[in-house]
């Protein structure tokens, strides 16, 4: 089943190109009440430790859509729900990510927690409740420690106000780790010294809202996705934006089809 995105003509070509598809920190996308609100009375803001890629299920052309992505001048770019190269975990769970932990700078990636599915959005009335009530996180401040329990369920939920973009995703999620400041003692193992320095500074920093180095990823996209893409374009290109799309489906993917909005002609930008 192939599942649909609306975006311009400059992130078709980047697309195209690299034959990539770039996952956004969800702080900084177009909903910025998702990062408003945090997980329990801790308030632990989860936007900067996610990352979407956002589609629809929904065939059929939406004009909403169309003017918030593309303002009419762009595409809409059609691929199998299956459509990136993936690794499999067990026989049910496919992931992003080939490696286990991966320490970078301000993050580890964990590829347990991002199986490669399509997550469909849930709209709620009150999301600042529904996110609350995701998780329990607790700290002890005489002891220093912390009690974290909290789902996966993270960026599946937005405001009813966004109920028309019939929106599902994919995610990406990062867990946020300090590294230690001074380097393993001579008579301890490397590896385990700072796989526990990591594990311990997790929740530390989950409570501190600690940012990450991070604003995007891009994951490849599969042989077969790729060159069954379809590409439609929006209801106000002009033929200079065709003839663009035309060479670079031409340079990039000429097995890609490329076809005319059914809207063309009948909706015009004020």
């Amino acid at each position: 089943m192939k599942i649909h995105h609306y975006t311009t003509i400059e992130t078709l070509a980047l697309i195209l190109k690299y034959r990539t598809i770039r996952f956004n920190r969800l702080d900084k996308v177009d909903d910025l009440e998702e990062s408003k609100y945090g997980i329990s009375t801790a308030d632990l803001r989860m936007g900067k430790y996610n990352f979407a890629s956002c589609w629809t299920r929904d065939a059929n052309e939406s004009i909403p859509l169309w003017n918030l992505y593309t303002k009419n001048k762009g595409v809409r770019i059609s691929l199998e729900e299956d459509m990136f190269i993936t690794y499999p975990i067990n026989n049910s769970f496919k992931s992003f990510f080939k490696e286990n932990i991966n320490p970078k700078e301000d993050y580890l990636i964990y590829n347990g927690i991002n199986e490669a599915i399509l997550i469909d959005v849930e709209y709620v009335d009150d999301l600042k409740m529904k996110i609350t009530e995701i998780g329990s996180c607790i700290e002890n401040n005489v002891q220093g420690r912390y009690k974290m329990e909290f789902t996966n369920d993270f960026g599946k939920f937005k405001s009813k106000h966004w109920e028309f973009q019939k929106e599902s995703r994919f995610i990406i999620r990062v867990i946020p780790i300090k590294w230690p400041e001074m380097p393993p003692p001579k008579d301890i193992d490397p590896t385990y010294f700072y796989l526990n320095e990591f594990m311990e500074s997790i929740p530390p920093s989950y409570f501190q809202n600690k940012s990450v180095s991070v604003d995007y990823f891009d994951i490849n996209l599969n042989t077969i996705a790729y060159n069954n893409m379809e590409i439609l374009l929006a209801p106000e290109t002009n033929e200079t934006e065709k003839i663009i799309v035309d060479s670079l489906v031409n340079k990039y993917c000429p097995s890609a089809k490329v076809k005319e909005s059914k809207l063309k002609g009948k909706i015009k930008s004020k």
